[in-house]
């Protein structure tokens, strides 16, 4: 925890386990003031105000203080890229098979599961977006590609999927 609080500052959430930081083009601005006791000698005050989220960086953590997640959402152009890392429990030995029934169970397709080289795709049948997991020891990667326009349905619809099954790996006790 201490790592991450030098690397991002504090957390951004009250959640002690969960810590959410988002990341954001700034500009300079002047702002009218419309109340309060100066606002008749001085008319406006600066300001720096976000303009555009670029990344969006989620970190939990267990109660010892170790990183047993961490998401990072990238809003840089497209395809949008999300990262997520998992901390897998050591006991699982079937994690790919149950990281590939959250997929299915999600609309998402399975491709490629290659139990050898611990890794699979899961593709969404109606466009080019796609999942990739990847199991290295115990940490499991989900890397996620949206090649569709933010403000598109389809950006939307493989969005819910993502979360869906992501939420459902998180939720399904593999990870610590």
């Amino acid at each position: 925890m201490a790592e991450v609080e030098t690397l991002f500052g504090t957390d951004r959430m009250n959640d002690h386990r969960r810590w959410t930081y988002s990341l954001a083009d700034t500009e300079f601005r002047f702002v009218g003031r419309g109340q309060g006791k100066l606002s008749g000698l001085i008319p406006f005050t600066a300001e720096n105000a976000a303009t555009n989220t670029r990344a969006v960086i989620s970190v939990w953590f267990t109660d010892d203080g170790i990183v047993k997640g961490l998401e990072l959402a990238r809003y840089f152009a497209v395809p949008f890229v999300n990262d997520y890392w998992y901390l897998v429990k050591a006991s699982e030995q079937n994690t790919l098979e149950a990281v590939a029934r959250a997929g299915e169970s999600s609309e998402l397709q399975v491709a490629g599961l290659d139990k050898a080289a611990g890794a699979f795709s899961l593709e969404d049948g109606s466009s080019k977006a796609r999942i990739t997991i990847k199991l290295e020891k115990q940490t499991l990667r989900v890397t996620s590609q949206n090649p569709h326009d933010r403000l598109s349905k389809e950006y939307r619809i493989f969005t819910k999927k993502e979360l869906s099954f992501t939420n459902k790996v998180v939720a399904s006790g593999l990870i610590q």
